[in-house]
């Protein structure tokens, strides 16, 4: 959905005017809050997989939930992860399921891992996360991913910002 027509969180009639019933709807970011939305998606046919990481209001929607703030402690690196990061964890652990039934995907799984580790860099920075050593971690591996990528999108994104190939890119050049 468009956040600035349709406001924040799951919009049911969106998902339903272009999802068919029986698809796996996963959120990105949001869906913690969005306990009626996601009832009514279940009760319409759809298998829903929230990913964020906001706190509940009061309860969690009646599904998978993957949220550091709900199943770690404030002490954890993890509870700090941006919305992105906690997504990443998600289709990190889909790629080792997908290596481990062919590993003749291994290359293409390490295309779609750097171009996660780019994304989780720029929403740490984005979100302005504080730096844990694993945030650290993520950011290190991300900018470094992020000065060699060959993704066409990314690419395209510098390019716009004035970046050349090759150019060390850095958290304050992307925070700015």
């Amino acid at each position: 959905p468009n956040r600035l027509e349709q406001g924040y969180g799951l919009d049911v009639q969106t998902i339903k005017s272009k999802v068919a019933p029986g698809a796996l709807i996963i959120t990105v970011d949001n869906g913690i809050g969005d306990i009626e939305a996601v009832d009514e998606l279940i009760a319409a046919g759809y298998e829903v997989i929230i990913t964020d990481h906001h706190l509940p209001k009061d309860d969690v929607p009646k599904t998978t939930v993957v949220n550091p703030k709900i199943f770690s402690d404030p002490s954890d690196d993890m509870y700090m992860a941006p919305g992105v990061l906690v997504a990443f964890t998600v289709i990190r652990a889909v790629i080792a399921k997908m290596i481990e039934i062919d590993a003749s995907k291994n290359q293409e799984v390490t295309k779609v891992i750097g171009f996660g580790f780019c994304l989780v860099a720029m929403g740490i920075i984005s979100d302005v996360i504080p730096m844990n050593d694993t945030m650290w971690e993520y950011t290190m591996m991300g900018l470094t991913e992020l000065c060699t990528t060959q993704h066409a999108a990314l690419r395209a994104l510098l390019s716009m910002c004035g970046v050349r190939k090759n150019q060390n890119i850095t958290s304050t050049f992307l925070a700015y």
